[in-house]
């Protein structure tokens, strides 16, 4: 709150400027760098503030059987609503289950997914999920078709508001992922990026099959069926 109110204000003094009629062309140009630092500064507060509830929340958490397939079709839903028409999350094959707190697992998929659309110059976004059991583990792979990352750099992708140069102008703040490997690892599990191209990047989510977080509660019947 402390860092928001200020922030207001210069987004607010921003608008007022930007709506004046007697700006020259630099100024103009200032005034849409203000509200865009301004912009940046919101995502990160935000991020931090995300960063902050996830140390202070408790441990434990309600289990359920969390079923990945109706999840990530309302990921779809929810990120086409952001970001357009113009891309596609998809799923091959049926996805495994697994027992965790889903308020906690879904925000993780999320991030991964709308990462892969968001840095992403293809004429057509796309994300594939796909998913396997692994001895007593759960992997997710999400699949994209965006920029592609050289492997030398992968581990600098989940540093705290890190950026790699070729994403310096895409929106956001540059923190998802070291937010979503912090949730992963939280819940006993990782994220990491297993393989990148020119043409798109892997990433895969493990989680225990069964999370340490209390008692199972069954879910209601999914609304959506593969």
């Amino acid at each position: 709150h402390d860092l928001a109110v200020p922030l207001k204000t210069i987004e607010a003094f921003a608008q007022l400027l930007a709506e004046s009629d007697n700006l020259d062309e630099e100024q103009i140009d200032y005034t849409t760098r203000i509200a865009s630092t301004a912009q940046r500064l919101r995502n990160l507060i935000t991020d931090l503030l995300i960063l902050s509830k996830m140390s202070s929340a408790p441990s434990g958490a309600t289990n359920e059987v969390v079923d990945f397939n109706p999840m990530v079709l309302d990921i779809e839903g929810e990120i086409v609503t952001v970001l357009g028409l113009g891309v596609s999350v998809s799923i091959k094959g049926s996805l495994p289950t697994v027992l965790a707190p889903g308020a906690r697992v879904r925000p993780i998929l999320q991030n991964v997914i709308q990462n892969g659309l968001k840095y992403n110059d293809s004429e057509r976004p796309r994300v594939v999920v796909s998913g396997f059991r692994d001895a007593d583990r759960v992997v997710i792979q999400i699949a994209d078709n965006g920029i592609g990352v050289p492997m030398a750099k992968a581990e600098d992708m989940f540093g705290l508001f890190s950026r790699l140069e070729s994403n310096l102008d895409a929106p956001g703040s540059g923190a998802g992922l070291a937010i979503a490997r912090r949730a992963a690892r939280s819940l006993g599990g990782d994220l990491w990026l297993e393989s990148s191209c020119p043409e798109g990047s892997i990433f895969r989510l493990a989680l225990p099959d069964q999370i340490d977080a209390g008692p199972a509660v069954q879910p209601a019947q999914a609304r959506v069926e593969i």
